[in-house]
């Protein structure tokens, strides 16, 4: 499985090794790697500095919206990458956070803080994400950070027609109201039309790497796969390079052979749930014999938006939003999960979610209940948001998991 970095216990260091030795043949590879490790130090220098409007935002579907407008999200999972001690200690000893609290939660708390004087000051957050998150977010509202939040909910397969155009109507009147406060002006329909079908196009490019990487399974590892879907909607604030680096890729992957970079005995998963911040876990993942072949995460890259050009923009991107992902009920990740199984003939799912997080854990026990009836098994784990490697109990789960599935 390739060469063993058991040295590494911190995430830019493995992003380095998986850039600089693992991948060291794909030149689009460690261009998604570089875009990945300067993503937030660049956004905030150019943020802070006026050359840009840069705002901490979710970093997901949302992200046409931002650029349509004039401004580049800087995604909040980022943060968690640059989570150390520190802030899980202002977060427990200042701001009074239980230790079983929701690491995400104490992360952002205090990295924002302990970035106060630092970091762009401006947050948008989606208000159906995480209410927790929210009042994180609200709580650095004292300390000179403008917050604001982006009121939707979820369109349910049972919901009444009229139910539904309330919920369609009062989002657009709060992405209008957004389109203000981003950028001091009326929102730009014409402009956000272009956006979404730029996030179209890293979508579909998106899918052809993952449509590749099936049949080369090991041409591209597990970790720096889920970073190629993450960059798919905020483009790490560089959109023509994240473009370019996925058309090296595709040329690199489109030139092999049948049978390269292709081991047909690896047991193959789908990760399901938040992005693992231990980055030794998708190392580990690896080198027991597996392969992460299927994505479920927040910004999946299956769908997009509509570009019927008949289409009011507007109402293309509210009805998304609030319909067209996979989040929101545990029907709606049954199945965007079960379109990642059968493309990837997976069988096994890791459930992923952040050390205290309930809500995750409730709905991880209904996703293993489920699965497990149709006979395919499912396991649970609960990894932190901040800076460090995974525990050695995390990685002896992950392991016997992948053993029981050999």
């Amino acid at each position: 499985m390739g060469e063993i970095n058991k040295g590494v216990t911190e995430q830019m260091k493995h992003l380095e090794f998986t850039r600089d030795v693992v991948h060291s043949y794909s030149k689009g590879v460690k261009r998604v790697i570089n875009l990945a490790l300067n993503y937030v130090y660049d956004m905030e220098a150019e943020g802070v500095s006026g050359r840009r409007n840069v705002i901490w935002a979710g970093g997901l579907a949302e992200s046409p919206l931002f650029y349509a407008c004039g401004a580049t999200p800087l995604a909040l999972s980022e943060l968690g990458r640059l989570g150390s001690a520190d802030a899980m200690q202002i977060a427990e000893n200042d701001f009074q956070m239980p230790r079983e609290a929701c690491s995400m939660v104490k992360v952002l708390t205090g990295e924002y803080f302990l970035r106060k004087d630092s970091t762009v000051k401006r947050i948008l957050f989606r208000g159906n994400a995480c209410e927790p998150i929210n009042m994180c977010a609200e709580l650095m509202t004292k300390y000179g950070y403008d917050f604001r939040v982006l009121d939707t909910g979820f369109a349910s397969p049972d919901m009444t027609p009229e139910r539904k155009q309330a919920l369609i109507d009062n989002f657009k009147r709060e992405v209008e109201d957004a389109a203000v406060w981003i950028s001091g002006k009326p929102l730009d329909k014409a402009r956000l039309r272009e956006e979404m079908n730029r996030y179209n196009r890293s979508m579909r490019k998106v899918r052809t790497i993952m449509n590749l990487r099936r049949e080369h399974n090991t041409y591209i590892r597990s970790l720096p796969a889920m970073f190629i879907i993450l960059g798919s909607t905020h483009y790490f604030g560089r959109y023509d390079e994240y473009m370019e680096a996925l058309d090296m890729i595709i040329e690199e992957m489109s030139l092999l052979a049948p049978g390269d970079y292709n081991d047909d005995s690896l047991v193959r998963l789908v990760w399901s749930g938040g992005r693992g911040m231990e980055f030794g876990v998708y190392e580990a993942i690896d080198d027991a014999g597996a392969c992460i072949m299927g994505w479920n995460l927040l910004n999946t890259f299956e769908t997009g938006f509509s570009e019927d050009p008949e289409k009011d923009p507007l109402d293309a991107f509210v009805e998304y939003q609030v319909g067209g992902k996979n989040s929101g009920s545990v029907e709606d990740s049954f199945r965007a999960m079960d379109v990642q199984i059968r493309k990837s003939n997976a069988v096994g799912i890791i459930l992923y979610g952040y050390v205290g997080c309930s809500m995750g854990s409730i709905m991880f026990e209904l996703q293993r209940e489920h699965y497990r009836k149709r006979g395919i098994s499912a396991m649970s784990v609960a990894g932190s948001f901040q800076v460090g490697p995974p525990t050695g109990q995390l990685v002896t789960r992950v392991k016997a998991f992948i053993e029981m599935l050999s």
